[in-house]
């Protein structure tokens, strides 16, 4: 009996998909208007409170309204960049999480995924 390669493949698409759904189950969204943002250079650390709840937060966020990344790295500079034009303009956003807490000393939050800009 001969293996099909594309059912192969279309099968462990299926599981991948599953895995990523699985994974982000818990991730927290929400949207609403940064109320702080803070960047800390010797921890390599930003993140943003919002005035609304977030939904979804994973257990390991110990505040609702509160994402965290890392901005060393190019997707979190873009996000940065996002974040800081939102701010400035007092724009409503949407954001999204990962699923997976960044911590500062004694906060954790869901590590930022995506943000939008809402018009």
């Amino acid at each position: 009996m001969t293996k099909h390669p594309l059912r192969i493949l279309s099968t462990l698409a299926v599981f991948a998909a599953a895995a990523t759904l699985t994974l982000n189950a818990f991730a927290s969204s929400g949207n609403g208007r940064i109320t702080e943002l803070v960047v800390s250079a010797s921890s390599n650390r930003a993140w943003i409170v919002l005035d609304h709840v977030l939904s979804s937060s994973p257990a390991c966020s110990t505040n609702n309204n509160l994402m965290m990344w890392d901005p060393t790295t190019t997707a979190g500079k873009i996000l940065l960049t996002q974040v800081n034009a939102a701010f400035l303009a007092n724009k409503t956003i949407t954001i999204g999480g990962t699923g997976t807490c960044t911590t500062q000393g004694g906060l954790a939050g869901d590590t930022l995924d995506f943000i939008s800009l809402v018009p």
